[in-house]
């Protein structure tokens, strides 16, 4: 519940600094700025350090008046906002001349989109990289589908339901055949997730989020599955490309003067869903049991198993080496040590992690070492970001990590334990034994 006061108080901040832009030179073309926003339609706003600290304030304060739920996410916030500038501001002259009737109109606006009930919406995210057999197949709170007349079929009953004019009904009538013809979607895969927010920029941001959780927790597993070259991505992350590299030889002694080298980057295929159920049902590898985790209520330790996979998924998926050794370490890291204890962390994640996986001395000593090797490499990335990972110790950390999650996924005995404090201490039984 939005609190009237605390949300009168923010706007009569925004209403200042809008108000001050009005004077300000950062109206101006001048490339001297700390931040930039643009609208296609509304132009694009420079703002120096000064007004850029100002921003900040602003959206800061109308966060705090919203942010008790997940109904509108910050970048919603930041997108209404940025609306109620450039309407008040109108760069390109297109609205009334009275400055005070604009920004007038533009908190009215914002307000009513700050305290508007939420509703429940069903999103349909765009994705790459998934094979569209054995589809619809549900993970978690999202069902991958293909987009099709099934699904424009919902969005013609949405606009026969509706009551509007007749101009409103035709330019809904456009966009559903823009809808029809749109080549990027129709016939492809997408998630769908049922969202409560309180518009759609709102309804996208908490799809996308869950949406990108799902494709994490898919990637994650999706280097165990014999024989595939496939991971999912969002639209506009780094995806396949085949990639020419001519190399002209300009001095000293070579066999040949010059070579061009063929390189493919990214996934060579996609990626099959009933594929990684079979592998999951057959070997126990704990897709099931975290796909379950992604539509439920958790409790600490399942929200730390989640953001570990998550982790070890975005490794799976990144095409730099030091870059994915990285996104594993902080994968385990994010597990073994997730009570937060600061004493002696990587002693304790080496001596964690071998019990964990380990279940002789020989072979404690042997994993605590080559733990103890890895993070070497890490700190030399970390620090120093000049150590070329290689084949074998990404290779390395990539088992031990997935080893360690996995393991955790599927023992009965990390069932009843519901706190990262818990597994501290379980961990602490285990190496006083």
């Amino acid at each position: 519940m939005v609190r009237q006061d605390k949300l009168t108080a923010a706007l009569k901040i925004v209403s200042a600094f809008i108000d001050s832009l009005t004077k300000a030179e950062t109206l101006s073309e001048d490339r001297r700025f700390d931040l930039f926003f643009s609208r296609a339609d509304e132009g694009t706003l420079f703002l120096d350090r000064e007004k850029s600290r100002e921003y900040e304030d602003c959206l800061r304060a109308l966060w705090e008046v919203v942010s008790s739920g997940e109904q509108i996410s910050l970048r919603a916030v930041e997108g209404l906002f940025q609306n109620a500038i450039f309407e008040a501001l109108d760069i390109k002259k297109k609205r009334t001349p009275e400055f005070n009737v604009r920004l007038d109109q533009a908190l009215r606006e914002l307000r009513f989109r700050l305290t508007a009930a939420p509703q429940r919406y069903l999103v349909y995210c765009p994705l790459n990289g998934l094979a569209s057999e054995g589809l619809p197949s549900k993970v978690g709170n999202l069902e991958f589908v293909v987009f099709g007349d099934k699904q424009l079929d919902l969005f013609r009953d949405a606009v026969a339901k509706h009551k509007v004019d007749e101009q409103q009904l035709e330019m809904r009538r456009r966009v559903l055949k823009d809808l029809q013809q749109d080549k990027e979607l129709m016939g492809h895969v997408v998630g769908a997730v049922e969202v409560t927010a309180v518009d759609g920029r709102a309804a996208e941001s908490l799809a996308t989020r869950e949406l990108r959780l799902a494709i994490d927790v898919v990637n994650f597993y999706s280097d165990l599955i014999p024989y595939n070259y496939a991971h999912l991505s969002l639209p506009g992350d780094a995806d396949a490309a085949r990639v020419v590299i001519p190399q002209l030889a300009v001095e000293g002694s070579q066999q040949s003067s010059f070579s061009i080298n063929h390189t493919r980057w990214g996934r060579l295929g996609e990626l099959s869903l009933p594929k990684l159920w079979e592998l999951d049902s057959r070997r126990n590898l704990g897709f099931s049991h975290v796909a379950k985790l992604l539509g439920a209520q958790r409790n600490d330790l399942e929200d730390k198993i989640l953001a570990s996979v998550q982790w070890a998924g975005r490794a799976a998926a990144e095409i730099r080496k030091e870059a994915a050794f990285l996104l594993y370490a902080i994968g385990l890291e994010t597990m073994v040590l997730s009570d937060n204890n600061p004493i002696e962390l990587t002693y304790r994640l080496r001596m964690r992690t071998a019990h964990l996986l380990a279940s002789d001395v020989g072979s404690r000593r042997d994993l605590f070492s080559k733990l103890g090797k890895l993070y070497d490499i890490r700190s030399e990335i970390v620090h120093n970001g000049r150590y070329q990972v290689t084949d074998a110790d990404l290779s390395l950390l990539r088992s031990i990590t997935k080893s360690a999650l996995i393991r955790i996924c599927t023992g009965n005995e990390f069932r009843s334990i519901s706190s990262g404090k818990e597994l501290g201490e379980w961990f602490q039984d285990r190496i006083l034994e």
